[in-house]
């Protein structure tokens, strides 16, 4: 079975832009992907990972600060959906082994 996992492509406010990599992709079930989040125009601080999956509304999956721990919310965790924000313009983040409960369109948002 083949996953799909949706994702925005740039966007902008204030003259800042946000760019996601890859802006769509399909990955086999079992199999992982990661995606990239870069800052450009700014100092993104703050980095907010999302997750919308089907029939349902945005849920943050966690909230990472540059050289900090990562906040995940319920029912996220790290050994899933493991973050990475190395500085100021550039954070990643992983979907380990994933399934047909984890699709769905994934974004992140940047300040």
């Amino acid at each position: 079975m083949l996953l799909l996992l949706l994702l925005l492509g740039p966007g902008c406010g204030l003259g800042a832009l946000v760019y996601q990599y890859p802006r769509r992709t399909i990955c086999k079930s079992g199999t992982s992907m990661r995606m990239e989040c870069q800052a450009v125009g700014f100092q993104a601080t703050s980095v907010a990972w999302y997750r919308q999956s089907p029939q349902k509304t945005f849920e943050l999956i966690a909230l990472s600060t540059v050289n900090s721990a990562i906040k995940y919310e319920q029912n996220f965790t790290q050994e899933k959906f493991p973050i990475s924000h190395p500085n100021l313009s550039f954070s990643s983040m992983t979907v380990l082994n994933a399934y047909l409960e984890d699709r769905g369109l994934y974004l992140c948002g940047a300040r």
